[in-house]
């Protein structure tokens, strides 16, 4: 089930990147959505390709055992993706707790008035 999901994510990007580098309309629909939104879009590139990179790295044994040194210990590139990307999700959640919480405190002090 993972590696189906590997291959449909890698899908997804490959046809992405094509549409950017092939066609202008959509270039410009992408770049604009960024300019729009440029932490919101950057975001959701970096989850994509934490994701992207964990699941290659579980489903490519060669690309998984690739060690990386930090601070004299050897950590395989799978688990660091792994790891960042729980901590990814678990500062991405917390962020939308918190400005949730102020719309609703918001919300509330504009209706006090």
């Amino acid at each position: 089930m993972g590696f189906v999901f590997l291959l449909m994510l890698a899908a997804m990007v490959g046809v992405g990147v094509w549409a950017f580098a092939t066609d202008a309309g959509k270039r410009a629909e992408y770049l604009a959505e960024w300019r729009a939104s440029p932490i919101s879009t950057t975001a959701t590139l970096v989850f994509v390709a934490l994701t992207l990179l964990f699941f290659a790295c579980v489903f490519v044994p060669p690309l998984g055992m690739v060690e990386i040194r930090i601070d004299r210990e050897r950590w395989h590139l799978w688990s660091l993706t792994g790891i960042t990307l729980i901590g990814y999700v678990a500062v991405v959640l917390v962020v939308m707790l918190v400005l949730e919480s102020r719309r609703e405190s918001e919300k509330k002090r504009r209706r006090g008035r």
